[in-house]
């Protein structure tokens, strides 16, 4: 019972993170890139903290004994978060929705395990890494012909993928004197004021921020309130299911971002692109079997 509640619950976070696209694009008629990466991590990391002090899933105490290694990946994780949501935010006004929430499927977690945490490298994590490499060149070039009009909104997700894999492997640098609500209050906090402080050095109009309709109100804290639901979300979807199911569930990214880019924006990818975005999320599949077999062989060990 728990097990099916945890799927469905996945599925459901994986097509909010699909959606914030649609609130980026709203936001992206008013605000500048890094401005509304500010609003929006800022008011996700104010409503997750008064959420999480009523549920008392914060513990201000934990802050004051900090230590400084926990405090520097902390640091170092909301400024690779800053640059992969800066590239997403560009994606997804730049390129094509389908196309760029394709990419999202790529498995740069497995590949940054390698070089990060010495993760051993298989056949079939090679294997899953070409075909994903295969398919985001299937997407991003617009014209085989002559290799041109490749998609610059496609290149920065693909990009960006590598910042939320460093974030995502990062955690695991990070104590048990700091838990996940914790962590990702404070680092939406940080991260908005880090966006915040690009914005204003960048010379962005501060004004913007004084001149929102009540549209633009909602939508702020619509995807502050998104953010909040993503990371409950996973916290009690990843508590009742394997990470390697619950990673293969939002390979779903790809299909939620297909419908929306189609009956919403009319973007639809290209017949290699679609083709490419299979190749994507296979790779996905292929890494996550090989990461299974090998904790498989771990427990046997």
């Amino acid at each position: 019972m728990m097990r099916n509640l945890a799927i469905i619950l996945i599925v459901i976070s994986a097509f909010l993170n699909t959606s914030m696209g649609i609130w980026v694009r709203i936001l992206g008629t008013h605000f500048a890139n890094f401005q509304q990466i500010a609003a929006r991590s800022l008011t996700g990391g104010i409503l997750g903290l008064i959420i999480y002090t009523v549920i008392k899933k914060l513990d201000f105490r934990h802050f004051l004994r900090i230590t400084k290694k926990d405090a520097f990946f902390l640091f170092i994780r909301s400024v690779s978060l800053v640059a992969g949501i800066g590239l997403y935010t560009y994606a997804i006004r730049a390129g094509n929705f389908s196309d760029v929430n394709m990419i999202y499927s790529l498995p740069t977690t497995a590949i940054l395990g390698i070089f990060v945490l010495k993760e051993r490298m298989t056949l079939t994590k090679f294997l899953a890494i070409i075909l994903g490499f295969l398919g985001v060149i299937l997407i991003s070039v617009k014209n085989f012909s002559t290799l041109s009009a490749i998609g610059l909104g496609e290149i920065a997700a693909l990009v960006s993928t590598f910042f939320y894999s460093y974030n995502y492997i990062t955690r695991k640098f990070i104590s048990k004197a700091v838990n996940n609500e914790e962590i990702a209050v404070f680092g939406a906090l940080l991260l908005g004021l880090i966006a915040l402080t690009i914005s204003l050095i960048s010379g962005n109009n501060i004004g913007n921020f004084f001149s929102v309709d009540w549209t633009l109100i909602f939508v702020i804290l619509a995807a502050g309130v998104t953010f909040i639901l993503i990371g409950v979300l996973n916290n009690y979807g990843f508590q009742y299911l394997e990470a390697i199911t619950a990673n293969n569930l939002f390979t779903l990214e790809s299909f939620f971002g297909l419908l929306i880019g189609a009956f919403l924006y009319r973007e639809l990818p290209t017949p290699l692109g679609l083709f490419g975005g299979v190749l994507v999320v296979v790779s996905a599949f292929l890494a996550n079997y090989s990461e299974k077999h090998e904790v498989e062989n771990e427990v046997d060990l």
